[in-house]
């Protein structure tokens, strides 16, 4: 399945569908300074994707909608235990910038 976004698509392609904001809740994972900061440790490995993607403009207007429809907005932050070690021997991805 590929996502488009509502920019590219014809009105007439476009999905809609109700959502009841009390029982609603937009969880963003892993925005924090850092990923989300130039200056972060992991910020260079995802800068292009975010930018590529405007993620922190659209995640900014979509938690301003969905807290002002009264949906409940989550933030998990990726933690790890002291010394990392559930990070493999060898990690990979953004991982190895940890």
């Amino acid at each position: 399945l590929k996502l488009c976004s509502p920019l590219t698509m014809s009105q007439s392609s476009r999905l809609f569908f109700t959502l009841i904001p009390k029982e609603t809740a937009v969880v963003l994972i892993e925005f924090q300074n850092e990923f989300a900061t130039p200056g972060g440790k992991l910020y260079d490995a995802v800068k292009p994707c975010m930018e590529q993607t405007n993620t922190l403009e659209n995640s900014k207007k979509l938690m301003d909608a969905a807290r002002n429809a009264g949906c409940t907005i989550i933030h998990c932050p990726i933690c790890f235990d002291p010394g990392h070690n559930e990070i493999a021997e060898f990690p990979y991805g953004i991982l190895a910038g940890v």
